[in-house]
């Protein structure tokens, strides 16, 4: 941060005429040097200030003082100054958007039109144990259990353990009597898009249905799902920040077995729900375009590559020391 402070600052602080000293930029200026240099610029000095303060390059060591020896005060001034131009750069973010939209536009919605094909896909291949089973989330809450220190039933020791636990309370709507079993498991994604979608295991929730074909289930899951949950706290406040779904993988029913079968990464490519999220990228690299990135990304780099090409060696000189 300090970094790009300074260089929006240098923009104002550096003209194009000074009788800067032609010395390496690692060499300390003499306090004749500096004066000469005030009484043109007085500005130099703030600059002068930042690399004896903000930098290294006064701690080179050999090596580093032969490969940087071309760099002398005048040439880093002319490449800070070309790095600090606000203006210009905000006319190149301007220029490498474009760019980025007439190369990957086509990218973006073939991206967007899969996951609808995956959308889709997934509502076909779950709509017979849909039919059979619904579940919904009606309670959530997290807290801690502490399993004191003791032998265990096998005659070991084990040291005191504080495990995270979460009960859940989820709703079942079926449609046959003779379901004996469901195993399923839970989505859950931020409805601000800021997190991606996570998964909880829900496997073999038995129950013995009522009358009406309604049971609710309380039940409780360890560490392994807690650490995924714990920012919740309660299902109040999950509502209000996730969105979820239930994907059920098997019922049984009486004798028979229904599976839904349907491969992981196109039921997890179905749940995206924001451009350019990190599982949004994936997909679009792996099936679309191996080159994908986004916007931001690619603008970044580009920059980084221009002010590469203006100064090589002074390109690596500030990354290095600044």
């Amino acid at each position: 941060m300090k970094k790009i402070l300074f260089f929006v600052l240098l923009s104002a602080i550096i003209c194009s005429c000074n009788p800067i000293p032609d010395k390496p930029c690692y060499e300390v200026l003499t306090v004749e040097e500096l004066a000469k240099v005030n009484k043109a610029d007085s500005n130099f000095l703030a600059f002068y200030e930042y690399l004896q303060e903000e930098t290294d390059i006064y701690d080179m060591n050999d090596i580093e003082k032969a490969k940087y020896q071309e760099i002398n005060y005048s040439r880093l001034y002319k490449y800070l100054k070309f790095i600090s131009d606000v203006e210009h750069w905000y006319k190149a973010e301007d220029i490498y958007s474009a760019k980025w939209h007439q190369e990957f536009d086509a990218t973006i919605k073939s991206t967007d039109s899969l996951i609808a094909v995956y959308q889709k896909e997934k509502q076909e291949a779950f709509a017979e144990v849909n039919k059979l089973v619904s579940l919904e989330l009606i309670d959530l809450q997290c807290g801690i259990e502490i399993k004191p220190a003791g032998w265990d039933m096998w005659g070991y020791w084990r040291s005191e353990k504080i495990e995270g636990i979460v009960d859940y309370t989820i709703k079942l709507n079926f449609s046959n009597p003779k379901i004996s079993n469901v195993e399923t498991v839970l989505y859950f994604w931020e409805k601000d898009g800021s997190k991606s979608a996570r998964s909880v295991f829900l496997s073999g929730l038995y129950y013995i249905h009522d009358l009406k074909g309604k049971k609710q289930i309380k039940d409780r899951y360890k560490q392994e799902h807690y650490d995924a949950l714990r920012e919740y706290y309660s299902y109040n406040t999950f509502k209000q920040k996730c969105d979820y779904e239930f994907r059920i993988y098997r019922i049984i029913m009486g004798n028979d077995t229904i599976v839904a079968d349907y491969p992981n990464d196109k039921y997890e490519y179905s749940l995206i729900k924001k451009q350019f999220s990190k599982e949004w990228l994936q997909l679009a690299r792996f099936r679309i375009n191996s080159k994908m990135v986004s916007q931001e990304e690619y603008v970044e780099e580009q920059i980084e590559l221009e002010r590469e090409k203006f100064d090589a060696l002074c390109y690596e000189m500030v990354n290095e020391f600044f």
